[in-house]
């Protein structure tokens, strides 16, 4: 049974919250952490004892750190650079507390695993499934200035509807008809690579004119109804909001059923569907959006791909 956040967690708390546990962590020591007894803790998925996982692995924490202080019974967040000995990578973290103590601890981490020089940096291996985008920790040195924009006091949106606003994104872009509000300049980055107005994406295979949705911009992107013809978004889960800064954290699992080779679309006319989709797997999701003026300004994007249907370990 999950047990209920019973009072808010302001920045202060929050940062001193997440510090803590961080810290005992990179100490592999979970008594130093303010635990309570019956803590329930997931890493990608997998529920772990305390102890495990992360409690072995991580031994630094990175320049790249935001905190999202909890609203009323919500929950403290965290989405920042990592260190595991030699391996960079980027962490979501939701923690749910009592009191004072954690009750509920839900960590995504996607890792480097970008081939250079020959080799294979990172955890990557043979049945790593490939993606549109892996992680490249050299962009995650420090937020994008879109994040860090600042929300004036009067101009901050309600919880609420700051939630609203950032759970259309996805479900717009696998295919419901929804009246997205999208700042003039949306920017959108995945695994820290540019996911939109990126001229530089190479075209995927076979397709003419050249096609590569991470050239789209956020509405065209959406428009074209590549996501929502490779994918189905299963569930949407909002983690932790933060009106003072504009920020909402959402947890996704998407579908691949693998089932279509070609895709056509209406100004790329028949595109072949990369490899990527082409065998049935699921994407665990990490996404951070930012909310300035009532439109969504940024969306940050962290995906670890997983076995078809595995589910995050949460529900609603």
């Amino acid at each position: 049974v999950r047990v209920a956040a019973t009072q808010s967690c302001d920045a202060a708390c929050t940062r001193a919250l997440i510090d803590s546990l961080l810290a005992a962590m990179i100490a592999h020591d979970p008594a130093r952490a303010p635990l309570a007894p019956d803590v329930r803790y997931t890493e990608n998925a997998q529920p772990l004892a305390i102890g495990d996982g992360l409690w072995r692995t991580l031994t630094g924490r990175g320049s790249y750190v935001l905190y999202l202080a909890a609203q009323g019974a919500g929950d403290p967040a965290f989405f920042g650079s990592i260190v595991e000995t030699d391996i960079p990578g980027q962490l979501s973290l939701r923690v749910r507390q009592q009191a004072g103590r954690i009750t509920e601890i839900e960590a995504l981490v996607v890792r480097q695993e970008i081939p250079m020089l020959g080799k294979l940096i990172g955890t990557g291996t043979l049945m790593a499934p490939p993606q549109l985008a892996d992680l490249n920790a050299e962009q995650f040195r420090r937020p994008v200035p879109e994040l860090l924009a600042p929300i004036p006091e009067g101009a901050r949106t309600a919880a609420p509807k700051l939630a609203e606003l950032a759970r259309s994104f996805a479900p717009a872009l696998y295919g419901e008809a929804l009246d997205l509000p999208l700042a003039e300049r949306c920017t959108a980055r995945e695994n820290g690579v540019a996911a939109v107005d990126t001229a530089r994406s190479v075209p995927l295979p076979g397709t003419q004119p050249p096609f590569h949705p991470f050239r789209l911009g956020c509405r065209r992107l959406i428009d074209s109804g590549f996501y929502a013809g490779v994918g189905k978004l299963r569930e949407q889960r909002v983690l932790a909001v933060d009106p003072a800064q504009g920020l909402v954290l959402l947890a996704l699992t998407i579908d691949h059923p693998g089932n279509i080779q070609m895709l056509q679309l209406e100004q790329a006319g028949l595109v072949p569907v990369p490899e990527a989709f082409r065998l049935p797997n699921s994407y665990l999701r990490a996404v951070l959006v930012k909310v300035l003026d009532g439109r969504i300004r940024h969306v940050e994007i962290l995906t670890r791909p997983v076995f078809y249907g595995l589910d995050d370990g949460w529900g609603g």
